[in-house]
């Protein structure tokens, strides 16, 4: 099985914060940061069954007050066509999300600081765990 990431972009990107955290960088950091929701799907395309896309979708809260939401679209292809087979392999729920997480948390983390905002690491995230939990079980 040949597989090739082929890059991904934000399509979605709302920041909500409140002026005052642009203006006074000395705030204190009174509140947690972290994930609020995460959830991962893909999508084909009817008419090139080389391609497919896997979609993030991150809802961040910042200790400094800022409501960060996003989509994330990683693009990959396949030199096979994508058959149902494929669609429920744990290769499209394990490995793809894996291969574009690290290129979706460079982004994040980029976009954070050039807006002046605080700088959220994102945690990794066991997309095997994920799959034998939630997706595996309703594939059966």
């Amino acid at each position: 099985m040949s597989i090739q990431f082929n890059g991904g972009r934000m399509t979605l990107l709302e920041i909500h914060a409140s002026p005052s955290i642009f203006s006074d960088f000395s705030n204190s950091k009174d509140s947690e940061s972290g994930v609020e929701e995460f959830s991962v799907s893909s999508a084909f395309s009817d008419e090139d069954e080389h391609h497919y896309q896997v979609e993030f979708r991150m809802k961040i809260v910042s200790s400094d007050g800022a409501l960060i939401n996003l989509k994330y679209l990683a693009n990959f292809s396949r030199e096979e066509g994508i058959d149902d087979e494929f669609k429920k392999s744990p290769f499209l729920f394990v490995n793809s999300p894996a291969i574009a997480y690290p290129y979706l948390r460079a982004s994040v983390s980029s976009v954070l600081i050039n807006s002046g905002l605080e700088n959220i690491i994102l945690p990794t995230i066991n997309f095997q765990a994920m799959y034998n939990e939630e997706i595996k079980p309703n594939l059966e």
